[in-house]
């Protein structure tokens, strides 16, 4: 008897966990639109909603839905405080907060410079966010890290190059560094860290042009390549088998160059600072953003040199949409700046993608925020989690 009564209570709270997982931060659903997403009957989601209300972890309000009348459910807020999100990449860190009331405060971007140290990068985040809790208490923290991170963890992982380098960008003191920890001991809120990508695909699936999908592919393009993965309208970050989404590093060429991570003909060493060198003579110097602005002006040098990405694009990518079949392929990353000049050639290259793919491919809606934006709702999620 006793062993019944721990299974039924274990089964309902992966049930009200379900639930909970349907039900993302910062979105309204009706109990209609969560019975169809679970498989659950509505009198089933009917109980359950009502479990969770009870325990304070989701409100409902009256809204309409199709015109009608409905009882929209959304995700009690940990505490009124202000979201965190930040992401560190090879070369700047951009923090901004959500406050309470939905409004967006973002802190001056820091550039970073050599030698690339986790404790000065740790510093810069911790003062961002002193800066933004000046009035507002903070509730919660997340990152997305330019690094693989481990979905397990949250540890970062290691993509080792054969130098004094985990990645470029990043020195060999963020190999052992615990970020997570370390910010959560600093703050005592609940700290999420992602890898950048995957805080990208759930920034544009909260607030971008992935709003209402259930599956989607997100295309990190810039200093590097990187990609996110939605299945089923939830993030998938990978588990004890390893981490997902690392588009940079299928092989598309096995005579190609040699990428950092020891393969040979990878999407990563294209672009970055070798798409740079290719306009370098041109232009000089610049930030792969000012690049992509250039692109998205129609300079005639970057926008030929985005264009001969076609190709490779196609090679690498044609596999993963083939087995995954999104219904949604988001071109984001500081290359999305360019707009149609950065779509046009993955549109060219989805020709590649094979005649059973009916989904489409847009650009990321949130810009250089959608890291930021994402990663702060990864650790709000968290939060109601715990």
């Amino acid at each position: 008897m006793n062993q019944r009564r721990r299974g039924s209570t274990s089964v309902r709270q992966r049930n009200l966990d379900l639930v909970l997982s349907h039900l993302p931060t910062g979105l309204e659903l009706s109990q209609k639109e969560i019975a169809e997403a679970t498989g659950f009957s509505e009198a089933t989601v009917s109980n359950l909603t009502a479990v969770l209300v009870e325990q304070g972890r989701i409100e409902v309000t009256a809204g309409r839905r199709n015109g009608r009348r409905a009882n929209l459910l959304s995700r009690a807020a940990p505490s009124r405080g202000v979201m965190i999100g930040a992401s560190i990449s090879r070369h700047r860190i951009e923090v901004l907060g959500i406050m309470p009331d939905g409004e967006v405060v973002r802190t001056p971007t820091i550039e970073r410079v050599a030698p690339f140290e986790y404790a000065d990068d740790l510093r810069r985040i911790v003062d961002a966010v002193e800066e933004l809790s000046l009035e507002v208490p903070v509730s919660s923290i997340g990152v997305g890290l330019g690094l693989t991170v481990d979905p397990v963890s949250e540890r970062v992982g290691s993509v080792v190059s054969s130098g004094p380098e985990v990645v470029p960008g990043f020195s060999s003191s963020w190999q052992p560094a615990d970020l997570r920890s370390d910010l959560a001991e600093r703050f005592g809120v609940p700290t999420t860290v992602l890898n950048d990508a995957d805080a990208g695909v759930l920034g544009e699936l909260r607030a971008g042009a992935a709003v209402g999908s259930q599956d989607v592919l997100y295309i990190q393009l810039g200093d590097g390549v990187g990609g996110g993965l939605v299945f089923g309208g939830r993030l998938y970050r990978g588990g004890r088998g390893g981490f997902s989404g690392e588009i940079g590093h299928l092989s598309f060429d096995s005579e190609g160059p040699l990428c950092i991570c020891g393969n040979r003909g990878c999407l990563e060493p294209l672009f970055g600072e070798a798409l740079l060198a290719k306009v370098e003579g041109v232009h000089g110097r610049m930030s792969i953003r000012e690049f992509a602005r250039l692109a998205g002006a129609g300079d005639p040098a970057c926008s030929k040199a985005l264009r001969e990405l076609a190709s490779p694009l196609s090679r690498s990518l044609a596999n993963p949409v083939a087995l995954l079949a999104p219904e949604r392929v988001v071109v984001g990353g500081d290359l999305s700046i360019a707009g149609e000049a950065m779509l046009a050639p993955v549109i060219e290259a989805s020709h590649a993608f094979g005649w059973a793919w009916r989904g489409e491919i847009v650009l990321a809606e949130l810009g250089q925020d959608s890291v930021c934006i994402g990663a702060a709702y990864a650790a709000a999620d968290a939060a109601m989690r715990d």
